[in-house]
């Protein structure tokens, strides 16, 4: 029998306690998949716990005793992804999350094709949050990925507690050589990629270029490659 997983963060859960589920997971529990009340659940707080629970009648649940499951990465990545249009963003978004990816922080950069202003950006960043939301159910993750405000790539911190990449295919190294920090920060270009402007605040700003070999790849493949071989170098791939 499928569990289906639900993540309740920011909820404290406690074992015991009766929480009422959010309008999304009371419609995709009860109208999209019928389940009827007594059904198991496996319900997450989003900050690495997660528990047996209960389905109850009116869209609340019981928290069980916690599970002791563990499947975060111990190599944290920030991913600093160029904002590129609709499908390809979510896509990168959903695969990021299932990769392991601890942070993903959107960024306009002077290639990208996509223009929002602030009212159409706060809508974007309600649907990115969400589809961060589900991959983290779906993958079997305990922790949800932060979403961090979207800037300008200009704008971005310097790295001076992480270590920082960003893909170029004129990188002077290769991402797989490795290297890099338990703590790391990538960058992803948008559709037309990154500017030699763009590229030039970066080295300043303490990243450094790292290609994945001779192919150029689009920006909804990069990022998830990288991510693949961070992972199968000092993440939980090995």
């Amino acid at each position: 029998m499928r569990i289906p997983r639900v993540l309740l963060h920011p909820l404290t859960l406690e074992p015991g306690a009766i929480v009422s589920l959010p309008g999304d997971a009371r419609h995709h529990l009860g109208k999209v998949l019928r389940l009827q009340p007594g059904h198991p659940l496996h319900l997450l707080d989003g900050v690495g716990g997660e528990f047996e629970g209960e389905l109850l009648a009116d869209g609340e649940v019981r928290i069980g005793s916690a599970t002791g499951r563990q499947a975060e990465s111990p190599l944290s990545v920030c991913l600093i992804q160029g904002i590129s249009r609709g499908q390809r963003m979510d896509y990168t978004l959903q695969k990021a999350v299932e990769l392991g990816v601890s942070a993903i922080r959107p960024v306009f950069c002077e290639r990208s094709v996509v223009k929002l202003d602030d009212k159409r950006l706060a809508r974007r960043m309600d649907h990115w949050q969400g589809v961060i939301r589900s991959a983290c159910e779906q993958s079997g993750r305990t922790c949800l990925p932060r979403l961090e405000a979207a800037c300008g790539l200009a704008e971005l911190p310097p790295v001076s507690y992480r270590e920082g990449f960003y893909l170029d295919p004129q990188g002077d190294g290769k991402l797989i050589d490795g290297g890099f920090a338990a703590h790391a920060s990538l960058v992803v270009g948008p559709e037309g990629g990154l500017s030699d402007g763009e590229l030039a605040t970066l080295r300043y700003l303490g990243f450094r270029g790292v290609t994945l070999g001779p192919r150029i790849l689009r920006t909804e493949t990069a990022g998830v490659a990288a991510l693949a071989v961070m992972q199968a170098i000092q993440g939980d791939f090995r």
